[in-house]
């Protein structure tokens, strides 16, 4: 009967030493450091049914929060792995006492270094701080980019900033914008050299989704890093876009002149601005064109328009949108896709080129 009796208990301790947790209820916050924001308000809950809901919001940006589901696995009652629909973002995490949850980095390992405390999650929510709170200049034009977190942003005192966590510390530079060097047609380089970094920075006007803070935005920024502790570059890529009027800096399609829509033999026609420099270029629908340009608060003023001399079917229908630019002064109305030019004898409106 003894041995009946211990064998039942035997069995079932070897039962309970064998039984593992393979699934947790519980919901985890984090404020995530971020390059050109206070913070990024992160929460994941893991339900019992081996699903997890995600969701991150940047604060102090127009953007609604990104979500995210999936499944997940627990493994050895501490190390959860996440399966995401899009294949992005975190995928490894580390359950620690204390009810706290530690982010793995891409190697399963824990986060080290200066940042390494904003990558352990609590089971209550933070409240918001300012991780980089230095202020900036006002700014023409910025680019960010995810994982690693970085901000560029061109400064209306002629500087360029740069920002963002990249390594094991928070990188904080400034220095002097360099000039321009035209790639094509629209898109532009920036190559910096000094004893911090050297850089070159692409810009090109084209759509660009930021798939983390749900939002899109005009320009596809790619850049070429390598810090001064680095032994090599970092390729890097971002999305950017112009900040208030320096939205003009965008490439704009005629669609509209006084209430007319331009013809399909007049499609090309087109401007794009360099407000910074005051001048301008396009096409008036068959040749190339260029001039100057002066911003007056909300006013814009072209002069010194020049032209190529191709002969083309539809020059009626070009010279009529030259002649209107000239020596031409116009009230602006701008949005992010639109652009208005209106004065007392014409109104001229465009779309932005995606």
């Amino acid at each position: 009967m003894k041995k009946i009796v211990y064998f039942l208990v035997f069995s079932t301790l070897l039962i309970a030493c064998n039984e593992k947790n393979d699934a947790i209820e519980q919901s985890y916050y984090g404020l995530l450091p971020c390059a050109d924001c206070p913070g990024i308000e992160y929460e994941i809950k893991f339900n019992k049914d081996n699903t997890f809901n995600e969701s991150m919001l940047y604060l102090d940006r127009d953007a609604k929060p990104w979500a995210e589901i999936g499944t997940y696995t627990l493994e050895n009652d501490s190390i959860i792995v996440v399966d995401r629909v899009d294949n992005e973002g975190f995928t490894h995490f580390l359950l620690k006492e204390d009810n706290q949850l530690v982010i793995l980095d891409k190697e399963g390992k824990e986060v080290e270094g200066a940042l390494a405390d904003f990558y352990i999650l609590s089971t209550e929510k933070v409240e918001n701080t300012e991780l980089m709170s230095e202020p900036i200049s006002e700014y023409s034009f910025q680019a960010n980019g995810n994982e690693p977190f970085w901000n560029i942003r061109f400064g209306e005192d002629d500087k360029m900033y740069l920002r963002g966590m990249l390594g094991e510390h928070t990188v904080n530079y400034s220095f002097p914008t360099p000039e321009a060097k035209e790639i094509n047609e629209h898109a532009k380089s920036y190559y910096v050299k000094n004893n911090d970094l050297e850089m070159e920075l692409l810009v090109s006007p084209e759509p660009c989704d930021d798939t983390m803070a749900d939002y899109s935005y005009t320009h596809k920024v790619a850049l070429h890093l390598k810090l001064a502790d680095w032994n090599e570059f970092q390729d890097l890529e971002g999305c950017g876009e112009f900040a208030g009027i320096y939205q003009l800096n965008n490439i704009w399609k005629l669609e509209f002149i006084n209430g007319e829509k331009v013809s399909e033999n007049n499609r090309k026609a087109h401007l794009q601005f360099n407000i910074n420099e005051g001048t301008f270029y396009g096409n008036g629908g068959c040749n190339n064109l260029n001039g100057k340009v002066e911003l007056k608060d909300t006013s814009l003023t072209f002069s010194k328009v020049a032209t190529t001399m191709m002969a083309c079917e539809n020059l009626e229908e070009e010279s009529k949108f030259i002649t209107k630019l000239d020596e031409q002064t116009y009230d602006i109305l701008l949005s992010k896709n639109d652009l208005t030019l209106k004065n007392d004898e014409n109104e001229l409106v465009f779309k932005r080129l995606e």
